[in-house]
C-alpha cells in the first residue's frame, strides 16, 4: 500500500471545528485520515465528530448515515446509529481538558465520484473525564456528489480544541 501525505494541519487553541478543505479529488480512490492528540481546552467533555465538506466549503449538515459501536469503560459495550444525522460521532473519540487526547483512524472512499455517496470507516479511542472509550463504525452520507474537504468538531458548544493536536490526510490510489 502506498500513501501519500496530503495534508498535515495541528490544532489550534479555542476553536471549536477545523476544516481541511479541498483535499480530496479524482487523483486517488481511497483516503486514510488520522486524528492524534485531540486534546480539549475546556472541561467539558466532548465527542469529537466528523462533517463533510462540499465543493465550496460548506458543511453537509444532514444526510448522514451510520452504525456504531460505542465501547465504554464505565458503563460497557452498547451501540447508536442514524438514518438521518447530521454528523458522524466520535470518529476522534472525545476529549476534555485533563490531558488525555481523543485519536482516530478513517479510510474514506468515492469523496469525488458525482454518482455515489461518500463512505467512511473509523475506529477511534481515548480517555474523557478520566473514563477510557473506543469507537467503531461504518458511515456514508446520503447524497450523491462531489466531497472535497472535511470538518473535525466538538459538539458541545462550550469546547474547544487545545493547541498541539494533529491532522493528518493521505491519499492511496488503487488500481
Amino acid at each position: 500500500m502506498n500513501l501519500r501525505l496530503l495534508n498535515s494541519t495541528t490544532t489550534t487553541a479555542g476553536v471549536q471545528f477545523i476544516n481541511i478543505e479541498n483535499v480530496f479529488t479524482t487523483d486517488f480512490n481511497v483516503y486514510h485520515i488520522v486524528g492524534s492528540g485531540l486534546v480539549g481546552n475546556t472541561s467539558t467533555a466532548s465527542g469529537v465528530n466528523l462533517r463533510w465538506l462540499d465543493q465550496s466549503g460548506s458543511v453537509h449538515s444532514t444526510n448522514y448515515d451510520y452504525g456504531q459501536s460505542n465501547m465504554k469503560a464505565e458503563t460497557g459495550f452498547n451501540s447508536s446509529y442514524s438514518t438521518s444525522g447530521d454528523r458522524v460521532w466520535n470518529c476522534f473519540a472525545g476529549n476534555d481538558d485533563g490531558g488525555q487526547s481523543g485519536n482516530g483512524n478513517l479510510w474514506v472512499f468515492n469523496p469525488c465520484v458525482d454518482d455515489s455517496y461518500t463512505y467512511c470507516t473509523y475506529h477511534s479511542a481515548g480517555t474523557t473525564s478520566g473514563n477510557f472509550r473506543s469507537y467503531g463504525g461504518v458511515s456514508q452520507l446520503h447524497r450523491t456528489g462531489k466531497v472535497t474537504g472535511f470538518q473535525v468538531e466538538v459538539n458541545e458548544s462550550a469546547s474547544s480544541f487545545a493547541a498541539g493536536g494533529k491532522i493528518l490526510t493521505y491519499g492511496m490510489r488503487v488500481d
